[in-house]
């Protein structure tokens, strides 16, 4: 109700949020972005994200956290260098060519004629 009494009586440019085009406050500095840049390029390279931001606040007194050094990278088109895992013990497996190309099977035990002698049902 109040934002639309105050489009009526002020037009609707004035219902938008007045921080709107500012600057945020928590905004990294260009020159801090350009320093993590800067080091990460020639001494810490290859380095993974977390310890970067370790190294950065004990040697080179720059405090980010690893959460904002990470973007800053990622921005710069820098990617997590990853670690070498081994593969997952069940990969998923690429669609067949052919619809039925790869048969399931399943059985089931019953007294499927109720007379005590257990029977198997084999579905494919």
């Amino acid at each position: 109700m109040r934002l639309k009494a105050e489009a009526t009586a002020n037009g609707t440019m004035r219902i938008l949020h007045k921080n709107r085009g500012r600057k945020p406050a928590n905004t990294t500095l260009i020159e801090i972005v350009d320093e993590i840049m800067r080091f990460y390029k020639t001494e810490l390279k290859g380095y993974n994200f977390c310890h970067t931001a370790d190294v950065l606040a004990e040697d080179k007194d720059i405090f980010v956290s690893p959460s904002t050094e990470s973007r800053v990278l990622k921005n710069h088109g820098i990617k997590f260098p990853k670690s070498k895992r081994r593969p997952k013990k069940h990969r998923p497996r690429d669609a067949r060519e052919h619809e039925g190309k790869m048969a399931q099977m399943d059985d089931s035990s019953f007294d499927w004629l109720v007379d005590g002698q257990t029977l198997y049902l084999h579905g494919v």
